[in-house]
């Protein structure tokens, strides 16, 4: 009997994500398909961004693209996408030599997309990992995460760096997760020296994955605080205090470098941007955050470029789907603590580590939601696995 449940579990497991990966390959068909290579100005200057790597500097935003081998005509003579870290273009490197992308352009660029697509593949494994270590091997909710990533259409099939964003956010939830379930006792070397990896180079992938690798290196500082007499100097300096140190120091440079560029630690061109695409840049955040409009764009970002956001009230389906969802999971799991304490229940540490994780995921959830930077990745990142914790948590 135990064999034969074993082999179910495996074989639904390798059914959802099976499942999950076609619905991600149709999606990245249809969008790669229906837009061409070079079409985009943000693609082209995707890739300028990595010739200028070949070229042995970084690009620069009133530089514009050097690298435009159709000759095609775009809007603005800048490189916007100069603000962003450079691990995802340094990734794309060999796929820019390797098409020969200087002479054949369009295999290049091909090539390349084809690279994100396969992080996109990465991304569904681990989120699924991510999921059995976020709500336990037992919750029927790990089965949902898979498929809500394949299905969130802010991953694009093009060459951007949103992908190896949200990469990159998985793996801070997975690992956090782990620490929180396995911390002290069960927690391995090989977890510790992979957590310090992933929270160094997580400055590296975008400035937005930043909030969330603070949220996470909190999360368990918080855990090694409730948890003090099993904690030592050792669990500290390997998980809390070197890990960041390491981050500052891999990424200070190229943020020192953008503020130098353009008086800013994000790299944002605030005169540009309101001469030339008309935002406003000058708005206090008190009157941005009374403003309803904010509230709208912001939730805009979870269902992206898609026609409901022509219609007037698209935004509440957004809502409904949500943080409405979020809210009652949230209130169903509150339930059950108040349950479990008036029962005395003794599983005090499973309690705790539940607890601690449903906090991390609601703050990152409402933190892409009320951020004036609301970032696509971390929405695309942090999505499925709130979501799935409202399903877990009223399991």
């Amino acid at each position: 009997m135990k064999v034969f449940r074993l082999t179910k579990t495996r074989s639904c497991t390798v059914a959802v994500l099976f499942a999950a990966i076609l619905i991600y390959s149709g999606g990245e068909l249809w969008q790669t398909l229906t837009w061409p290579p070079f079409f985009s100005f943000d693609e082209t200057l995707e890739v300028d961004y990595v010739y200028q790597l070949t070229q042995g500097h970084l690009p620069t935003f009133f530089g514009g693209a050097q690298f435009n081998p159709l000759k095609l005509a775009y809007p603005y003579n800048v490189q916007w996408r100069y603000q962003h870290p450079p691990l995802f273009y340094l990734l794309e490197t060999p796929f820019f030599k390797l098409g020969d992308t200087l002479n054949h352009p369009i295999r290049g660029i091909w090539l390349m997309r084809a690279f994100v697509y396969l992080l996109g593949i990465t991304l569904i494994l681990v989120s699924f990992w991510v999921a059995r270590w976020a709500f336990g091997r037992s919750s029927k909710a790990i089965y949902i995460v898979p498929l809500l990533v394949a299905s969130n259409r802010c991953l694009p099939s093009v060459v951007f760096n949103y992908t190896l964003a949200t990469l990159w956010v998985a793996l801070l939830f997975g690992c956090t997760c782990k620490i929180i379930r396995t911390f002290p006792r069960k927690l391995s070397s090989s977890t510790r020296f992979f957590w310090v990896a992933v929270v160094a180079l997580a400055p590296l992938t975008r400035l937005s994955t930043i909030p969330i690798m603070m949220l996470c290196c909190g999360a368990v500082a918080i855990l090694m605080i409730i948890r003090h007499s099993q904690a030592t100097l050792r669990d500290w300096l390997h998980l809390v205090i070197l890990p960041v140190v390491i981050a500052v120091l891999s990424s200070s440079w190229f943020y020192i470098r953008l503020h130098r560029l353009s008086g800013n630690f994000t790299g944002s061109q605030p005169a540009w941007s309101a001469s030339h695409l008309g935002r406003t840049t000058d708005i206090s955040l008190l009157k941005a955050i009374t403003t309803a409009s904010f509230y709208k764009n912001s939730l805009a970002q979870y269902h992206n470029m898609s026609s409901i956001n022509s219609t007037r009230y698209g935004w509440l389906a957004v809502f409904s789907l949500t943080l409405i969802p979020l809210l009652l999971g949230v209130m169903a799991y509150v339930r059950r603590i108040f349950s479990n304490v008036r029962q005395r229940d003794q599983r005090n540490g499973s309690l705790t580590e539940n607890a601690l994780i449903i906090l991390l995921c609601t703050f990152a959830f409402f933190g892409t939601t009320s951020s004036s930077y609301c970032s696509t990745s971390r929405v695309a990142a942090i999505t499925p696995y709130t979501s799935a914790s409202s399903a877990s948590s009223s399991h």
